[in-house]
């Protein structure tokens, strides 16, 4: 069934014990069609694999195609799962895969079951049919499945591979031209701003810990080990960053001397960041850690490793996503950070001195007050004011058990100097995301002082100062939010007071506000003011006032209070707001 060397292209078929001449008008008749349909697929494969062989002329190798239908063609596979195009990759034959797309044969959105064909070009470092692969299916490279390739030795030889991609199969095989290509081909086109970046840099930006590898043994120039560095932290890529890290480079000028925790924090609360980011910033922090990047670093200001964390780490759109901030809170503070560093100190100390602070967020006094303030300044875009105080209980909790003074005294405000413990904090705080009880359980449980009068503001003093100035932002001819729940929520507070700071805190209202208070103020004046004279005037029962001075005794410190010899009941009563 040869194909005679003076017709172009002539076929001819066996049909009833004779044979059927097909001219070039002929190769796509209904008639050719009916017959191709009914000849064997299999002697159409290994009938253009033999001329394949042959280095046979594209008429030859169409006219025998043409013998059976595109659909049969493109779905017959061997025992072992090869196609076609898998075949002929195999024989390393460009010119027939080139022939094979451009005719539409293996073309997306079709895909093999088995050995997607560019990780088989990969894998055998056929540099030539990658490139071609890659001009007609672009798409293919990417992480897949279902890769089994036979060596270049035996096709009986193979190896399993699970969710790689065509850079990675390049690299770990050691054809590093095809590594090459892949990364001008593909990386580039992909981020064109990289396309003066070097070879290492385009690697990391692709997340190809093999490909690094590979390429770190061709000597590469600092500067493109530092790029790398660089792609690595901003977009969470921790085994390219440990590899990167291994090679001993100096790393200080990299992000103009800001450590590296500050810059992987900051930028994971861009959006481009993704989800998948924010699942591998443990892994991240663990290889800096592993690198002994110091948790302590204060230079320049205004980027302590865990108060970077801690502004970036609520995550709106998921609460999945901020636990894993929690997990680098976590890893943070077990490696040494303090979370009671008085950031704000410190910045005012470095600016007299000439130093610069980092533009990009503020200073703070200790990590709970760095903690509160995050909720803060999410107020505005809060769906769910549950979720926030959920956070705040989960990040305050880990802060308390490693030593977080939660009694601390530091900056509260950012527009002026006042100053104040976390409760003051947590006031503050209230006025914008509302009083979370839940919270201030959390705080007093935990050791919070609410008697404590810092420059002359007691708690209460400074969640009323803050409410007024937010209520009279609002003309007074206009509806206002109604804002006495809030209010007598945080009236709880006066429970856990002596009367004495109550009485104080009376003083201060009214020298403050009391007097011609404007409309917007007037209501709340009143009731605020009733209720404090009501605690002032009403000493407490007997029972009431044994339970405060217990709580007192026990240094304000729930566990404390449950390792004390009495009732649940008792414990009960002595905990604040049960």
């Amino acid at each position: 069934m040869g194909i005679p060397a003076n017709l172009v292209p002539v076929l001819t078929i066996p049909v009833c014990g004779g044979s059927h001449f097909l001219g070039k008008k002929d190769i796509f008749s209904p008639r050719c069609q009916r017959f191709a349909e009914e000849m064997d697929v299999k002697e159409t494969v290994s009938r253009y694999l033999d001329e394949v062989k042959k280095n046979g002329a594209e008429s030859k190798l169409r006219a025998i195609l043409s013998c059976s239908a595109k659909k049969d063609v493109i779905k017959w596979t061997d025992e072992k799962g090869n196609d076609l195009m898998h075949l002929c990759i195999l024989q390393n034959s460009p010119e027939t895969v080139e022939f094979l797309l451009s005719n539409g044969y293996f073309v997306e959105p079709h895909q093999p079951e088995v050995n997607p064909y560019i990780h088989l070009a990969a894998k055998l470092g056929f540099r030539t049919i990658l490139n071609i692969l890659l001009s007609f299916r672009l798409s293919d490279n990417r992480p897949m499945n279902n890769l089994i390739y036979p060596s270049q030795k035996s096709e009986s030889d193979v190896s399993q591979q699970n969710k790689a991609s065509p850079l990675d199969i390049a690299a770990k095989s050691g054809h590093t031209k095809c590594v090459y290509l892949i990364l001008t081909q593909c990386v580039i086109k992909e981020h064109p701003e990289r396309a003066k970046s070097g070879y290492v840099a385009l690697a990391t930006l692709a997340n190809s810990k093999d490909a690094v590898k590979v390429l770190l043994k061709d000597n590469p120039t600092k500067e493109d080990i530092r790029e790398a560095i660089d792609i690595a932290v901003h977009f969470a890529q921790p085994e390219c960053l440990d590899i990167l890290l291994s090679t001993g480079i100096d790393t200080k000028s990299i992000f103009n001397g800001v450590n590296f925790y500050h810059t992987l924090f900051s930028f994971s609360s861009v959006q481009s960041f993704g989800k998948e980011g924010y699942a591998r910033l443990p892994k991240v922090t663990e290889v800096l850690l592993k690198h002994r990047h110091d948790v302590k670093k204060r230079e320049p200001t205004n980027t302590y490793p865990l108060y970077s964390l801690i502004k970036n780490s609520l995550c709106l759109d998921n609460y999945t996503w901020t636990q894993y901030y929690l997990e680098c809170v976590q890893l943070l503070l077990k490696a040494g950070a303090n979370p009671n560093f008085d950031e704000a100190k410190y910045e005012k100390q470095r600016l007299k001195t000439g130093a610069k602070s980092i533009v990009g967020r503020n200073a703070y006094s200790s990590a709970i007050h760095c903690l509160l303030d995050t909720v803060e300044s999410y107020a505005e875009t809060l769906d769910s004011k549950a979720l926030a105080a959920k956070f705040v209980i989960e990040c305050a909790d880990l802060l308390c058990h490693n030593n977080a003074n939660i009694n601390q005294i530091g900056h509260i405000t950012r527009k002026n100097s006042t100053m104040g413990t976390v409760l003051h904090q947590f006031a503050k705080t209230s006025v914008q995301i509302g009083v979370d009880l839940d919270i201030l359980k959390f705080l007093l449980r935990q050791g919070a002082n609410a008697d404590v009068c810092v420059d002359g503001k007691y708690v209460l003093n400074i969640f009323i100062d803050e409410l007024f100035e937010k209520l009279k932002e609002t003309s007074p001819h206009l509806k206002q939010k109604d804002r006495m729940p809030d209010v007598k929520r945080m009236l709880e507070i006066l429970n856990h007071m002596p009367r004495c700071a109550i009485s104080d805190t009376l003083r201060i209202l009214k020298n403050d506000h009391a007097r011609n208070p404007p409309p917007q103020t007037k209501i709340y004046v009143g009731v605020i003011s009733k209720e404090l004279e009501y605690h002032i005037k009403h000493i407490k029962p007997l029972r009431k006032l044994v339970a405060q001075a217990v709580w007192v005794f026990c240094h304000r410190k729930a566990n404390n209070v449950h390792s004390l010899p009495t009732t649940a009941k008792l414990k009960t009563e002595i905990l604040p707001i049960s």
